[in-house]
């Protein structure tokens, strides 16, 4: 079974999903995203995403 993962190499997270699959022996279907181009905002990949309000930021 191979799962899609939707990723930027910058993110801590998206390293660690890829570290702890390798370690368990998950195949994944990598399919990066380029978030400096936008690409997380274009609508295939809205389909998939499970957010679908942008993420707030409290600035002081």
């Amino acid at each position: 079974m191979s799962v899609d993962l939707y990723y930027t190499p910058i993110s801590s997270p998206c390293r660690a999903v890829l570290l702890t699959a390798e370690a368990i022996g998950i195949s994944l279907n990598l399919k990066e995203i380029d978030l400096f181009s936008g690409e997380q905002l274009k609508p295939e990949y809205e389909q998939v995403s499970m957010i679908k309000n942008p993420l707030q930021s409290l600035l002081d």
